[in-house]
């Protein structure tokens, strides 16, 4: 979560593929954002145990922990982020299972992504979402 208004989106990104971690790291970087990279749900679910984040950038098929599971578990901690699901495997039907935000397919459009990174990041921004999408998830 952002200390001040001022302060960049945090993004999580979850790859297990260092050259998508790379990547998207470095698109986002450029977009002025805060990220960090981690390479299964069980390193993301550490982080998320530390920190609050704006939104997470999610492969689903990894070692260690895949990233339905860390979905599962990241609820179960009452914590909630806006998700981009980037997978190769039905990507938008996981999403759909599992609550996310958003999906692309792998391999994915550079700019399709980047716009849809971004406008996850606005909506993390907006001073309504103050409080509701980052922390814990949002009361029904």
């Amino acid at each position: 979560m952002r200390v001040s208004a001022g302060d960049p989106c945090r993004v999580l990104v979850v790859d297990d593929d260092p050259m998508i971690r790379q990547l998207v790291t470095a698109l986002l970087m450029d977009a002025g954002k805060s990220v960090h990279g981690v390479e299964n749900g069980a390193e993301a679910l550490e982080c998320v145990h530390r920190e609050d984040f704006d939104l997470i950038v999610l492969d689903l098929d990894m070692p260690v922990m895949d990233g339905r599971e860390f979905c599962r578990r990241m609820k179960e901690l009452g914590k909630f982020a806006p998700t981009l699901i980037l997978s190769a495997y039905q990507a938008h039907e996981a999403a759909k299972e599992l609550g996310a935000s958003a999906a692309l397919d792998k391999p994915f459009d550079i700019d399709e992504f980047t716009k849809t990174a971004l406008e996850l990041c606005d909506i993390s921004e907006a001073p309504a979402a103050a409080g509701t999408v980052t922390g814990t998830e949002p009361s029904a």
